[in-house]
């Protein structure tokens, strides 16, 4: 049984033989008996890139007050946890080129966006400079208009004008008459 607690799940692949040889961890420190060996500490790992190793973490648990199956399957989960959450550099890779080809495709949306948006421009621009000049042909057109009609005002104000100044010479002339007739009647 301690045995399999060394080695109980496929995802956590212990070294059998050591495990078979030196015992739990917990039983090797009791009696002082740790393994020599560097790789007893070690696992190789099936799934995860990350190095996670169960026997110090199951002998705490143990030391803690788990049984050694409640240890045992702490450790698994925990292991599949690491394995499902961590990402490995070929992730990594993906996703980088994956964020690559959407910049990339983003800017060449963008670019043709940009490219709509000034073509767009570049058509309401023509279409203000033909209002402009409309607008300006009509402004000519209407001071045209307004001059020829400020000359025939003009025109009328010189023949008022010389109408007014015979009507005030005449009246004028009259006005004499009448004085003088005035004066030859009072003399």
């Amino acid at each position: 049984m301690k045995n399999e607690a060394l080695t109980a799940s496929p995802s956590m692949k212990f070294r059998t033989s050591e495990a078979a040889q030196f015992g739990h961890p917990s039983n090797l420190k009791r009696r002082g008996q740790m393994p020599s060996s560097p790789t007893y500490d070690r696992i190789t790992p099936m799934v995860a890139q990350v190095l996670f190793n169960p026997l110090p973490y199951i002998d705490r648990l143990t030391r803690g007050g788990f049984t050694p199956d409640q240890a045992r399957a702490h450790a698994e989960a925990l292991e599949t946890a690491f394995a499902e959450s961590v990402a490995t550099k070929r992730d990594l890779t993906d996703v980088k080129n994956e964020l690559q080809r959407e910049i990339s495709d983003f800017k060449n949306e963008l670019q043709q966006e940009i490219v709509a948006v000034k073509h767009e421009l570049k058509q309401d621009i023509a279409g203000v400079r033909q209002e402009i000049a409309g607008v300006k042909h009509e402004l000519k057109q209407d001071i045209a208009g307004v001059r020829q009609e400020i000359s025939s005002v003009r025109q009328e104000i010189a023949a008022v004008k010389n109408d007014v100044l015979r009507w005030t010479f005449g009246f004028n002339l009259v006005m004499l008459g009448a004085i003088f007739t005035m004066l030859k009647f009072l003399h």
